[in-house]
């Protein structure tokens, strides 16, 4: 379901222009009355519907008219190239992404997994040291050879912190009970 009324002016114009194509398509529209109508091409229209509208959402539905949205990303980006971290501190989105899907990693993804869900001293300490799984996630990647390569997180003013800190937020996320115990909440 698409909350119309909280689109901006431009977004709702697109939005509705798509969703009457698509509603044309389905019932049969050529491509001269789809541009006539609503200016969409019955190309686009088709790549809407098959690659946006129809894609599941991680809540387990289809996008539906979600994924007719202007502006709206159905899937999550995916670096292509190994990341090159500018001067100023840019082109580094996806870096830690990319650096765990890469096949030499898997082990160390599954080892970090480990150490944000089965925190080694989680009696003592229940509560989730982001400092201390940062510090150890440094390490492997010094142990990796990643730092003498001068690569990513080791080109980066921040060492990556903050990617990791939010990768430790989105793997406790993903595991909402354990989550809730490592924060002192069950």
């Amino acid at each position: 379901m698409v909350d119309e009324n909280s689109l901006s002016a431009a977004r709702k114009t697109k939005f509705l222009a798509r969703k009457k194509a698509i509603e044309l398509y389905l019932k049969g529209a050529t491509d001269a009355v789809l541009q006539k109508k609503t200016g969409e091409k019955r190309s686009n229209i088709y790549r809407i519907i098959t690659n946006r509208c129809l894609q599941r959402h991680s809540d387990g539905d289809i996008f539906g008219w979600r994924g007719a949205l202007p502006h709206f990303r159905v899937t999550a980006y995916e670096r292509q190239t190994a990341p090159v971290v500018h001067e100023n501190g840019a082109g580094a989105t996806g870096a830690l992404k990319w650096l765990l899907e890469r096949p030499q990693f898997k082990d160390l993804k599954d080892r970090f997994h480990k150490r944000i869900l089965n925190n080694a001293d989680s009696l003592a300490h229940p509560k989730i040291n982001v400092q201390t799984i940062f510090r150890w996630f440094i390490d492997e990647l010094r142990k990796a050879g990643l730092e003498d390569q001068k690569a990513w997180p080791f080109n980066s003013e921040s060492l990556g912190y903050e990617s990791v800190r939010l990768y430790i937020k989105k793997v406790l996320a993903e595991h909402p009970f354990l989550a809730m115990s490592k924060m002192g909440g069950a």
